[in-house]
């Protein structure tokens, strides 16, 4: 009323009260109308019920305090900038967290990109780039940096774009560390590295110890109990195909006389040179092995004789002509060889032994340093 009756408007809003009792709200300008002396002679008031708009300010109201309460209360860092990057939205959390991480305080309003690059260019140059690609349309992205105290830290972030007119006006963005999850998932990572190189040692190692199960430690050929596998199968193999198969059994000739003479280690150096050629000397496919002592035995999958015999003849020949060198001594040798090829038939391992090794028994009985083809009864 005082400044109706100082003679000026007056424009406000109040709480009416109607006939049966109910409260409304109403906007009012009131103005003095003055007569010719300058008198108040009465008011001319223009009013408006604005109930309805004052309801909906107050529901406004609650749904802002009730917005405020969830971003103050979220576990997430919740900021938002606008499309220069400055600040429009933080709540505690990504202010607190982002003071611990940088010892820097932020503030709505505050260049965020500016703020970065006081810390690092290169992080500044990180997030600018996330920010952009937010922009163009990837919503999750992870950033890593490292804090103050040069601790790597990751953070996960999930950037919205708010469009006005099609057009870019803000961008929220919900952010959350996620350095727990990735230091497990890096420490899973190398455990499972770890434990792929274990199982690849593990494999190396079972496949050494195969190895040497099946491999003769002096010559690097197969063994006997190898062998005696290997042709119990080949066997069975080659009746099924109706294929025949080729031994050669030799022996060195007068081996002991090495020992005697040269001594166990020069021995031993022969076998070596031995198995040597031989293995320079049989197909890709044919089988070597030491079959005890000086005795060696050659398994030939689907041959003839003839190519038996002249495998037998090339080895001998190739082994009488060796100049083994041993200290300031030169040692040479021959060998006895027995050979066969059949067809396997009904023929057990056993047998097919036995017929080698009496041909190898004639090849020595005969003058040694031959090869001899089986020629008993089949």
């Amino acid at each position: 009323w005082e400044t109706i009756l100082a003679g000026k408007e007056w424009k406000g809003e109040f709480v009416n009260k109607k006939k049966n009792g109910e409260l409304y709200y109403e906007s009012a300008s009131i103005s003095p109308i003055l007569d010719e002396q300058n008198n108040i002679s009465h008011f001319v008031a223009i009013k408006e019920d604005i109930t309805g708009r004052k309801r909906i300010e107050e529901k406004l109201k609650k749904n802002q305090a009730s917005l405020t309460a969830l971003i103050e209360n979220t576990k997430d860092d919740i900021w938002s900038v606008d499309s220069s990057y400055c600040i429009t939205t933080l709540n505690s959390n990504f202010h607190r967290n982002f003071l611990t991480a940088f010892n820097v305080s932020l503030q709505i309003g505050d260049n965020l990109i500016e703020v970065i690059e006081g810390i690092s260019p290169d992080l500044k140059t990180q997030w600018q780039a996330r920010y952009d690609r937010a922009l163009q349309g990837e919503q999750f992205v992870e950033i890593d940096h490292f804090n103050i105290e040069g601790v790597p830290n990751y953070i996960e972030a999930a950037f919205n774009p708010i469009y006005l007119n099609e057009e870019i006006v803000e961008v929220s963005v919900f952010s959350h560390d996620i350095t727990k999850r990735k230091t497990a998932e890096e420490a899973l990572r190398k455990a499972n590295q770890d434990l792929q190189v274990h199982v690849q040692q593990v494999e190396s190692l079972q496949e050494k110890l195969r190895e040497q199960a099946i491999r003769d430690s002096l010559t690097g050929l197969f063994n006997f109990h190898y062998i005696e596998e290997v042709l119990e199968r080949e066997i069975i193999r080659f009746q099924r195909r109706k294929k025949s198969i080729g031994l050669i059994l030799l022996d060195i000739d007068k081996f002991k006389e090495v020992n005697d003479t040269y001594g166990h280690n020069a021995g031993n150096l022969m076998l070596k040179k031995l198995a040597k050629v031989i293995k320079e000397n049989i197909r890709g496919d044919d089988i070597p092995c030491r079959f005890g002592g000086d005795e060696f035995l050659i398994v030939m999958p689907e041959t003839t004789t003839q190519v038996v015999f002249d495998r037998a003849e090339l080895i001998c020949k190739k082994f009488a002509a060796l100049k083994i060198p041993y200290k300031d001594q030169e040692m040479s040798a021959t060998f006895s060889a027995g050979v066969i090829a059949i067809s396997p038939k009904e023929y057990t391992r056993d047998q097919l032994l036995n017929f080698v090794d009496q041909a190898l028994y004639q090849a020595k009985n005969e003058g040694r340093n031959r090869v001899i083809t089986y020629r008993g009864e089949l």
